[in-house]
């Protein structure tokens, strides 16, 4: 097993006693992720020299696209206008990363990268639509 899967498996070992139920479901998935996150932060200096190199070199691709389909989008009143564009460009990365992992993973034909694709766009996209703001 790699340093990173240890981690990662003691990580989610840990997470199978999570028991903050309280509130909305975006306050359990928050509250699990940032657990997560201290879980994991004695090992930040690790996975940053891990992932970092690769992260910081797709933003330099992905940001100009990403901001020109979201820009056009807004301009065309298709979605809820109280996001700050850079916020929104971050949003989208992290799902984009999500599936360019599980894309990685799976190889030919990609059938379940298809499937939770369309899954995490539907869900995305919900959260766009114009209606109450959020707060974060």
């Amino acid at each position: 097993m790699t340093p990173a899967a240890e981690i990662e498996r003691q990580v989610q070992e840990q997470l199978l006693h999570f028991d903050a139920f309280d509130g909305d479901v975006d306050d359990v998935l928050s509250a699990f992720l940032l657990l997560q996150f201290q879980l994991k932060e004695p090992h930040h200096k690790f996975v940053q020299e891990f992932l970092g190199p690769y992260l910081v070199e797709m933003q330099t691709w992905d940001d100009p696209a990403l901001q020109s389909v979201f820009q056009t989008m807004d301009e065309r009143k298709m979605m809820r206008r109280d996001i700050d564009l850079p916020d929104l460009v971050i949003a989208f990365k992290t799902v984009q990363l999500g599936l360019t992992g599980l894309w990685a993973t799976e190889g030919p034909p990609f059938t379940q990268t298809a499937r939770v694709l369309k899954l995490q766009m539907k869900l995305f996209s919900e959260g766009l639509k114009a209606g109450e703001a959020y707060e974060v």
